[in-house]
């Protein structure tokens, strides 16, 4: 595997999401994953828990 590709970083949907609200782009994290699973997005309740405790967002 090329090296180039080896140091690629990806970031997923989640992740882009606490950085718009790190950045100040949104104000919390919260509404912006309620839409997501109302879309379709597939989000188990532990991972929703952790990503809102991340934001500071505990329920």
């Amino acid at each position: 595997m090329p090296d180039a590709i080896a140091n690629v970083c990806c970031t997923g949907t989640l992740g882009v999401v606490a950085r718009a609200k790190q950045e100040g782009w949104i104000a919390a994290l919260r509404p912006v994953m309620d839409q997501l699973v109302q879309s379709g997005f597939f989000l188990d309740e532990t991972t929703r828990a952790k990503a809102l405790k991340l934001a500071g967002e505990t329920p």
